[in-house]
């Protein structure tokens, strides 16, 4: 006989992929990667990622959103790398200055029809 305070709850089991941001302030490159994506996560073309990371600069709150389909996603891990800056059609880039050392990402897993949503702060 087990005590009502020792039985299972019905919480949704976390989904258990690891997010992280590398920040290179030289070349201003910021690299996303989510790790322990389980094979189950590609068989449904309905899943994905939408992310949002957020960080400051000399000019204010800046933002970089969007989405990784299933489709793109090769487990157990998927990068994206964006550069913090500006570039011309014609290769000419200038970088955002006064980068801050923080970053807040936010990543959403959609997942079988489930919203799994974790934030995390990084700082360099």
């Amino acid at each position: 006989q087990t005590s009502p305070s020792s039985r299972p709850t019905a919480t949704p089991t976390p989904i258990p992929f690891e997010p992280l941001l590398d920040y290179r302030s030289s070349s201003r490159q910021l690299k996303l990667t989510v790790q322990n994506i389980p094979d189950s996560f590609v068989q449904n073309s309905q899943n994905r990622l939408d992310y949002e990371i957020l960080y400051t600069t000399s000019s204010g709150q800046q933002g970089i959103a969007g989405q990784i389909p299933a489709t793109g996603v090769l487990p157990p891990s998927v990068s994206r790398d964006f550069y913090l800056g500006t570039c011309s059609e014609n290769g000419v880039c200038t970088p955002q200055l006064g980068i801050g050392s923080s970053f807040v990402l936010n990543l959403t897993t959609i997942m079988d029809g489930s919203s799994h949503p974790q934030t995390k702060t990084f700082d360099f």
